[in-house]
């Protein structure tokens, strides 16, 4: 079936004389908006998010709210062509949440420089606000989902499913059959900093979010009652009993920030340390990448944000080796 009767760009069959689409780029034919405009396709589900070319003149990702998720609004809009934008505060509410969300890409232009407080994050996602019910703490998990599967050998995407997840916590989940391949983390024992307060005393997400999560339980507070490090509360949640003894209730305000390391989305590539470093566009067959906060039991989400780029592919199609992948490093050179 020609990729075109499925994709639902609105305008843009008048606006371009001709377009060829296939699972990695998209190319105008000579004399349209942007000769060179490229993008990658998502899952049909998600076809709606999919932006105009001239969203891209001015950078090369675009933020989305997720189409698989339409109660979920975001800057006060349900429209998945309305652009998620970045280094501003936005409310957010879904069925389970109601807050604030704030987005920085490190390499972004205007992305202030205080939001990297960690030389090695490359994004940070803020989630702040309070739950519309109590909802117990291992039941909520962050993490990527992939509607179209990867183009991998399945032995390559459990590595890679595996090693990402291991970087953030013990505690994964990882599917590699059917829809929704990927991986999750339980987002109490993932966060980089929890901030619990009374309404009213909740920190500003412009400013320093530090860590205090006594309110969730009295083991996050030392000896002197002082707030314990986020790492001895990542590890703490990171026990399976620990998580399950934990609820979020619906009366204070939650704060959320959740920092990676790995994901580069401005270039669209995977780096898991030393192991491998990874084009994406040729192996995600055309997924966005995503940031995703739900509730497993009933699938209801907190939040979730699809990245969008401009880029194009630049594997070599060499038979006999897997530089097609994308795939570069000391375990795969050909």
């Amino acid at each position: 079936m020609d990729a075109l009767d499925c994709c639902k760009f609105k305008g843009l069959k008048q606006q371009q004389a001709a377009t060829q689409i296939d699972a990695f780029t998209i190319k105008t034919a000579s004399g349209s908006i942007d000769d060179n405009y490229n993008v990658v396709q998502p899952h049909i589900s998600q076809l709606d998010a999919l932006p105009a070319p001239n969203v891209f003149h001015s950078a090369p990702i675009f933020l989305s709210s997720d189409p698989r998720c339409p109660t979920q609004a975001i800057g006060g809009c349900s429209d998945p062509t309305s652009p998620v934008l970045l280094n501003q505060q936005l409310s957010l509410d879904t069925e389970l949440f109601s807050g604030s969300l704030l987005v920085n890409i490190k390499g972004f232009p205007g992305t202030p420089s205080r939001a990297f407080r960690n030389s090695k994050w490359l994004g940070q996602t803020v989630i702040q606000g309070r739950f519309k019910q109590h909802i117990a703490a291992d039941e909520l998990w962050v993490g990527q989902e992939l509607w179209n599967k990867p183009l991998l050998p399945l032995s390559f995407q459990k590595l890679i499913f595996s090693t990402a997840a291991k970087i953030f916590s013990a505690t994964s989940r990882i599917t590699t059959q059917g829809e929704g391949v990927g991986f999750l983390n339980p987002l109490l024992a993932m966060a980089q900093l929890v901030n619990v307060a009374a309404p009213g005393s909740e920190p500003c997400l412009q400013g320093e979010v530090l860590e205090d999560a006594r309110l969730l339980a009295p083991v996050l507070a030392d000896k002197r009652g002082k707030p314990i490090a986020s790492t001895l509360r990542q590890k703490h949640f990171d026990k399976a009993a620990n998580l399950a003894a934990a609820q979020f209730s619906s009366e204070h305000v939650y704060t959320f920030v959740i920092g990676q390391s790995i994901l580069d989305m401005m270039q669209y590539r995977l780096s898991l340390g030393g192991l491998l470093n990874l084009d994406l566009c040729p192996i995600l067959n055309g997924q966005p990448l995503q940031m995703m906060c739900k509730n497993i039991r009933d699938n209801k989400t907190i939040l979730s944000v699809l990245s969008i780029m401009k880029h194009s592919s630049k594997a070599t199609h060499n038979q006999g080796s897997l530089a097609p992948l994308g795939l570069s490093g000391p375990r795969f050179k050909s």
